[in-house]
């Protein structure tokens, strides 16, 4: 009777190794495949920010041409245009020993 209960004994844990194994390496399957998705998903997610990306700075750059020449048709210039000026205004005004109209006077 003792041999019998060791046999069914040893039976059942060697089943239990078994089914342990099995669930192990199933488990270590699934862990894989997660890790392939979230890789195609990360690598997926940067391409879309990338291509988001180059179409924001696309628009940035029809945004700004699409002001600049509205405010051409309205007669006003960039800030580029106006700082050019005032630097040239300012050469002037050095040139000629002149002090603008809004410039500060000498303390006397």
């Amino acid at each position: 009777m003792d041999n019998i209960f060791k046999n069914g004994f040893l039976t059942g844990l060697g089943v239990g190794l078994m089914i342990k194994d099995g669930v192990e390496d199933s488990l270590e399957e699934l862990l894989a495949k997660g890790r392939e998705k979230a890789q195609g998903f990360a690598d997926r997610k940067g391409k879309f920010m990338e291509e988001l990306q180059k179409y924001m700075d696309d628009l940035e750059i029809r945004g700004k041409d699409q002001v600049q020449s509205a405010l051409s048709e309205i007669g006003l210039v960039s800030r580029e245009e106006y700082e050019a000026l005032l630097a040239r205004v300012e050469q002037l005004e050095l040139s000629t020993g002149h002090r603008g109209a809004y410039s500060e006077p000498d303390a006397e």
